[in-house]
């Protein structure tokens, strides 16, 4: 059951082994752990899209942001790495970016339920944990391309939070809108970004070379 008190579906990620708490790690150390966190999310975008594209709606889903594109070299963040003399890591990715096109704004909620649902299986499957809220469903209107707003990660709307003062905030059930929000202008780009479900030209769900995936067994 979802905990009304905070952001639904919680899972578990190890998110400090994946690359902020490097101690005295090496660069190599670092650097491979950061690769791994893009695949283990490329993945996760993977699992989400398979489980969005299961809803009548959803028309179009991109992956985009930092997972989708090669990883870019960044200057140490930590303390600890400068002092150790890294001179550069790759870039670490904090979530994953999906743009969702679809038809129909009633019923965001099966949007976050279909999240939580594929997170929960790729952990059970994989071992690989990501919370829900590092998955987050950009929404655009078919046709116009226009920007809508993004999924809320919480089970109630409105949840009384600050957030929700956000002019237009909830106006739509579980739409979030974040104030002086602006979407860089080459973000789906399709030279920066990864189209993983269209509903004009993708097997249906059934036959999607994502489907084998969500088979795979449980991890011991």
């Amino acid at each position: 059951m979802v905990d009304e008190g905070k952001p639904e579906g919680l899972s578990t990620e190890p998110e400090r082994s994946a690359g902020h708490d490097t101690g005295s790690a090496t660069a190599a150390e670092i650097n491979g752990l950061r690769l791994k966190r893009q695949h283990d999310l490329h993945i996760a975008a993977q699992y989400v899209t398979l489980a969005l594209c299961g809803l009548p709606a959803v028309r179009r889903v991109v992956l985009f942001g930092s997972v989708a594109r090669p990883l870019e070299r960044e200057k140490p963040r930590s303390a600890s790495e400068r002092r150790a003399g890294i001179e550069w890591t790759w870039h670490y990715c904090e979530d994953v970016d999906l743009a969702v096109w679809l038809d129909d704004l009633s019923d965001l909620r099966s949007l976050q339920q279909a999240r939580s649902r594929a997170l929960k299986l790729l952990l059970d499957a994989h071992g690989i944990g990501v919370a829900h809220h590092r998955v987050d469903l950009f929404l655009f209107e078919p046709g116009t391309d226009s920007y809508l707003g993004r999924v809320c990660a919480y089970a109630q709307c409105p949840k009384g939070k600050r957030d929700c003062a956000t002019p237009g905030c909830g106006a739509t059930p579980f739409l979030k809108q974040i104030r002086d929000f602006v979407l860089e202008p080459d973000a789906l780009d399709p030279a920066y970004s990864i189209c993983l479900y269209d509903a004009t030209g993708h097997p249906a769900p059934a036959q999607s070379v994502l489907h084998s995936l969500m088979g795979e067994k449980k991890r011991p």
